[in-house]
């Protein structure tokens, strides 16, 4: 049992290193999708906003 989980380290670790450009792109990934959900919502709350103060207006 101990050195199962000795060689799972071992394999997480060189996993981890051979596949580090994926995982910086997929945290990027992440990253953008937050800024652009973020944003988005609130876009279509103005937009929201505006067409119900012309649908008022008018």
């Amino acid at each position: 049992m101990p050195g199962d989980l000795c060689e799972l380290g071992d394999h997480l670790g060189t996993c981890q290193n051979s596949h580090r450009h994926l995982l910086t792109l997929r945290c990027a990934a992440v990253s953008a999708r937050g800024f652009i959900a973020t944003r988005l919502v609130t876009t279509v709350m103005v937009g929201v906003a505006f067409a119900g103060l012309y649908v008022w207006l008018v």
